[in-house]
């Protein structure tokens, strides 16, 4: 085989990662960045590595449920702001002040994983997108999940990948959307909390909510 003939492996590019203060917290920040032609990569259905950490697998599991497919405006931007979401809240829920005093974020459930996604903030938890590919809150057998139609499998190929990146320790900020995404939902502009947080911005079909400075804990 000549060289000209044989394929050139190429490995997806990182966002980048700067450190960063915000209200007074150590805070990665990673840009989105739009991939080549506005479009989301094209990738066979689960011809990726599967996360062996069960929590990675739930993370893919809950950005299957919530995000967009490609074919209705998906976007990879969106399925890793929603990674970020979901470890930065783990992050918060277990945050307490300087003093050791108690922050207010019970609703942002126990904090792990699995205490995050099930605390009621995600809202395709448990429901019928969630059950497609996890039984309960573990992943399906690799055989059931390609039995699935090309389609969700291609779906489920890059929430895994998503659920994949290393972004680094929690909190983390996304420059594109000029802060820490604690939450996100489909409307216009209704944070969860408005006494804390407020809009950061849209990506996809979702807009993302960050803490108002000083209300991390408050």
């Amino acid at each position: 085989m000549t060289s000209t003939q044989r394929k050139k492996k190429t490995t997806p590019r990182k966002p980048g990662a700067a450190k960063r203060r915000l209200s007074r917290q150590s805070t990665r920040s990673l840009s989105l960045r739009s991939h080549a032609r506005g479009g989301p990569r094209r990738v066979r259905p689960l011809d990726i590595d599967v996360p062996a950490d069960p929590d990675l697998l739930r993370v893919a599991g809950i950005i299957y449920a919530e995000a967009a497919p490609a074919d209705n405006g998906g976007e990879d931007a969106e399925k890793t702001a929603m990674k970020v979401v979901v470890f930065n809240r783990v992050f918060y829920a277990a945050t307490s002040r300087r003093n050791g005093g108690k922050c207010f974020n019970d609703d942002f459930g126990v904090a792990s994983v699995l205490g995050v996604i099930s605390s009621g903030a995600f809202l395709g938890y448990g429901k019928d997108r969630w059950n497609e590919v996890m039984e309960n809150d573990v992943m399906r057998p690799l055989d059931v999940l390609q039995k699935l139609d090309p389609a969700k499998q291609q779906h489920l190929a890059l929430c895994m990948q998503a659920a994949k990146q290393d972004l680094g320790a929690a909190p983390v900020a996304i420059d594109t959307l000029g802060g820490t995404p604690v939450a996100f939902n489909r409307a216009a502009n209704q944070p969860p909390n408005k006494l804390r947080m407020a809009k950061l911005g849209k990506v996809s079909v979702h807009t993302f909510y960050g803490f108002i400075p000083g209300r991390e804990c408050a």
